[in-house]
């Protein structure tokens, strides 16, 4: 409507489209135009399209200047991914040499391209993510002026604050960010001056995030559905994830189920007490608030599982898992954790507190992307593995040039020598690592006396001896039960009725070990929940 010229809303009737073939993607062919037989009925954005608000006003644009076909969002997606291999190029050089940088981007693209297939709104956040890796490395590396310290803050607020509106992961950026800001190993900068970088860094990150309703209680409601999905089966399988043995996230990947899930959830009491169940039933923002008793519940009852889930993301994107490796490769790239130790700790030997804020940057960055784990989310990240081993074999490199130089001593390399210049970083590792094995013990501890109490409770509670209709069915017993109590609820896409159903068997069977299927049989059509 934007490109066509009649501002940014949607139509109210798909008919008034000459063709619609095209709004269908079923050809690629120009836009056929609008007929003006009858009056244009606009309506205004819906909340997922305003949180995309950028993204479409940059598509209007190249709509409007190229025309509006769809081979032009091919040319966009082109764009992105030539934005977003300089913004890495430029990150590469702040460690590596030009050689090296052009052979990883060019790696990494061709990867990227051969092995992923992605749309533009995946694709377009991409050098959003890699600009903000840039100028966080900026401020790690090398102690920055004042100047040129407000300045990176307030790019960081705009690339962040810009790519929300092409993509909302880059809220996670938004606040894992600003540690790095705040926090960066410079000792010229004083308090009054990362008060200042603070406040340009959030006020402009607010007034770009205003136009596309990043605060808003619906969109709150919208990641706790994200979240909730994330714990379905389907994205649990990819993580290098042993099995638990007891179950708790959604079957599938389904907004609709998340829904479900919670709803029945708050309707046991399990999320919130029955009287604020009911007051939530006359609200219109009633799943909203179910599925954020949900969230809620999960987090504080799983937090040990929250914690495995991102390291294995950590461990399944710096081991180089979705890269097409095998054989000797494939061993090499499992061990890039090791050498990512390694470097960490030759960099605390010098400068610990830089060395806390990158493996922080580390953990954060690879491992947000387990709260929905899917290819579309972490490709950004491919280059991870590829850059880490360039920069090993680059600093070994320049090493052993000095050597055949004469430029090094080689009683440097004798051992005493080594642990007198390794001792910082020495020292760095063992905080770190006692450290790291008290939180997870902690939270392990409280999980566990969670996990027991929720067993303890399904253990102690109240039976009601059910009386099946036993008939035969193929050599095999049918044992048919007949539940009554369904509860319907409005989905939150507000189109649908769904009804679901809650119900924990327990079949005593003094019979030796049997195999047990389930099937569901009823008027009502659940294969969106099931």
């Amino acid at each position: 409507m934007w490109a066509s010229g009649y501002g940014c809303y949607n139509f109210a009737d798909e008919k008034i489209v000459a063709d619609l073939s095209f709004l269908d993607g079923r050809i690629n062919s120009t836009f056929p135009g609008v007929s003006e037989a009858a009056p244009i009925e606009k309506r205004t954005l819906t909340h997922l399209q305003k949180t995309h608000l950028y993204l479409c006003y940059l598509l209007g644009l190249f709509w409007w200047l190229f025309g509006i076909h769809w081979f032009v969002v091919k040319y966009l997606i082109l764009l992105f991914l030539m934005i977003n291999a300089l913004f890495l190029y430029v990150f590469f050089r702040q460690s590596l040499n030009c050689f090296f940088s052009v052979i990883v981007v060019c790696f990494f693209a061709i990867i990227l391209s051969s092995n992923f297939h992605l749309d533009l709104r995946d694709v377009s956040k991409a050098p959003f993510y890699s600009g903000t890796f840039l100028l966080l490395a900026l401020l790690l590396k090398h102690p920055v002026r004042l100047r040129n310290y407000l300045a990176l803050a307030f790019s960081l607020a705009i690339l962040i604050g810009i790519g929300m509106g092409f993509r909302r992961d880059m809220l996670v950026l938004a606040f894992f960010a600003f540690p790095i800001l705040i926090f960066c190993p410079d000792a010229a900068l004083l308090f009054r001056h990362r008060l200042w970088a603070s406040l340009i860094y959030a006020s402009i990150l607010i007034l770009l995030c205003i136009p596309i309703g990043a605060f808003s209680f619906h969109e709150q409601g919208q990641d706790n559905i994200r979240v909730i999905c994330g714990f379905s089966r389907e994205s649990e399988y990819l993580l290098p994830l042993g099995q638990t043995s007891y179950i708790k996230e959604p079957i599938a990947m389904i907004d609709e189920y998340g829904v479900i899930v919670s709803q029945a959830a708050a309707q046991t009491s399990a999320t919130m007490p029955d009287i604020y169940y009911q007051k939530a039933l006359d609200t219109p923002d009633a799943d909203i608030q179910f599925t954020g008793a949900y969230l809620n519940r999960l987090l504080f009852s799983f937090p040990f599982d929250l914690t495995i889930r991102a390291f294995s993301a950590v461990a399944y994107i710096t081991q180089g898992r979705m890269l097409p490796l095998s054989g000797l490769f494939r061993w090499i790239a499992i061990s890039t954790p090791i050498i990512i130790m390694l470097l960490l700790l030759l960099i605390a030997s010098r400068t610990p507190w830089r060395a806390t804020l990158l493996l922080y940057a580390f953990l954060v960055f690879c491992g947000y992307v387990s709260l929905q784990f899917q290819e579309r989310h972490f490709f950004h990240l491919l280059f991870v593995p590829i850059w880490i081993w360039a920069v090993l074999i680059y600093i070994t490199a320049k090493q052993v040039r000095k050597i055949f130089l004469g430029g090094y001593n080689i009683e440097i390399f004798n051992v005493p020598h080594l642990l007198n210049l390794c001792k910082a970083g020495i020292a760095w590792g063992t905080i770190i690592g006692l450290l790291a094995a008290f939180l997870l013990f902690s939270i392990h501890r409280f999980q566990a006396s969670k996990v027991l109490a929720i067993r303890d409770a399904y253990e102690n509670a109240e039976r009601t001896p059910l009386s099946p209709q036993i008939s035969q069915w193929n050599n095999d017993l049918l044992l048919g039960i007949d539940i009554n109590d369904c509860t319907s609820t409005t989905s939150f896409l507000e189109h649908d009725k769904l009804i679901h159903k809650t119900l924990m068997l327990e079949i005593v069977c003094p019979a030796e070990p049997f195999m047990l299927g389930t099937s569901y049989y009823g008027a009502v059509n659940l294969s969106i929940a099931f």
